[in-house]
């Protein structure tokens, strides 16, 4: 296929945006023979604007050149990793839905003293939310505390049986997974819930939201009883993601804003940190997905919108960037997500492709592929096996699975295990 006509359109474009008339009027004069055969490849080349696509090439140069550059060696040796690449994957049979699946989350709850049994929630399209217990073929029961899909699911850390779920109808509701009973349920947006989260000790919650603003509520001494404790924003255009660094402390990131904001959710204190690291004010691109490490949280891992696949490692509370990393193909109206994996150094990507990428931490290498999915994947988490019991010999990895799902209707499980 050739590029000519493209080439040609986004020239004209370009100097028709900047006004550039008699330019482009010399243009078109000159280019009277080529457009007579190619007028119809012209009209239909693609509309992306020239400086976007040269902006993005920079980005790319520039992920290339660092591509080979190591994390600093302090931190290499925190992130350093024992496995061998390629990793072997093992997946399962998947549940098939009939519904696109938005989003996952699992519990443990326990049977008795020895064993415990692993719950799997998932958001569907169709407004419902489906339990499933994971050594079962088909789902336990179906939830509906919403009146639009729920975009965002979080099991309460220390209260397995209560799952926060956030909706596109600007609600957020706890439920008991167990009885299926709606225990609370509030309407302090006014557009889509993004995130909702608990905090680390189970105390608190934090939500985000289109409408530009984050919401916390506090547990009160009543068991089970949660009320709005404050509100912040607006933020930027709208608030796209948002991560708990300690029980009391979120961090943001916002669309139209290049800063990633650190929040007391008690006392009200913000601090702000430059995501540019020349330290200008020029948004380039956007946080989609913030999560902190959890083995060690002196790190964040954030995913960008760029086309270049681009996340950043932070230090937290800093705008130092530990590392970048490229390679997980994205488009304009991905949900880029990533997901650490046990002991932090290694960690997965979802891409547009269908497919998740395994990455190195400390290398920026690729440790293995996750394909299957036949449509966009939306949600991705790790699933700790229940009833494993610690054992220095057995890789962390090995201790769980990682669970995928998507557009393509399919809840998929993956084993990871190092190549012998």
């Amino acid at each position: 296929m050739s590029m000519k006509p493209w080439a040609f359109a986004l020239v004209a474009s370009y100097l028709e945006a900047e006004g550039y008339d008699k330019t482009l009027a010399l243009l078109r004069h000159e280019a009277e023979d080529f457009l007579s055969e190619q007028q119809e490849a012209v009209e239909k080349a693609p509309k992306t604007p020239l400086t976007d696509i040269l902006e993005e090439y920079q980005v790319s140069c520039l992920g290339r050149s660092v591509q080979s550059l190591a994390v600093a060696s302090q931190d290499s040796l925190i992130f350093q990793t024992k496995y061998a690449k390629p990793l072997q994957v093992d997946t399962q049979e998947p549940y098939v839905e009939g519904h696109n699946v938005i989003s996952l989350a699992t519990t443990s709850l326990p049977q008795n003293e020895t064993q415990a049994v692993t719950w799997l929630a998932a958001s569907l399209s169709n407004k419902d939310i489906r339990i499933y217990d994971l050594s079962k073929e088909t789902a336990l029961k179906t939830l509906r505390p919403h009146n639009a899909p729920a975009l965002t699911l979080d099991f309460h850390p220390t209260s397995p049986n209560v799952l926060l779920s956030g909706s596109m109808d600007g609600t957020i509701a706890l439920t008991n997974v167990e009885t299926g009973e709606t225990i609370q349920q509030f309407k302090d947006h006014t557009k889509y819930i993004v995130q909702a989260k608990f905090s680390l000790d189970g105390q608190n919650i934090a939500t985000a939201s289109r409408d530009g603003f984050v919401k916390a509520y506090h547990r009160t001494t009543t068991e089970d009883e949660w009320q709005l404790a404050k509100t912040f924003g607006p933020f930027g255009d709208a608030v796209e993601c948002l991560a708990f660094l300690d029980a009391t402390t979120i961090i943001i990131g916002a669309r139209g804003d290049n800063y990633l904001y650190y929040i007391d959710i008690v006392s009200g204190k913000i601090e702000k940190y430059n995501l540019n690291a020349n330290g200008d004010n020029w948004i380039s691109f956007m946080p989609m997905h913030i999560s902190v490490n959890p083995w060690d949280p002196n790190y964040i891992l954030i995913s960008t919108d760029q086309a270049s696949g681009r996340l950043i490692l932070m230090r937290s509370r800093s705008m130092e960037q530990v590392r970048n990393y490229y390679g997980t193909p994205q488009n304009a109206f991905g949900q880029p997500r990533h997901l650490w994996l046990p002991g932090g150094n290694l960690f997965v990507t979802i891409g547009d492709d269908f497919t998740c990428r395994i990455w190195s931490t400390a290398s920026g290498e690729c440790y293995g592929y996750l394909k299957g999915h036949e449509g966009i994947v939306r949600a991705l988490i790790w699933c700790p096996d229940a009833n494993q019991k610690d054992d220095e010999d057995t890789p962390y990895i090995d201790q769980g699975c990682v669970i995928t799902a998507g557009f393509d209707h399919c809840i998929r499980r993956w084993r990871l295990k190092p190549v012998e």
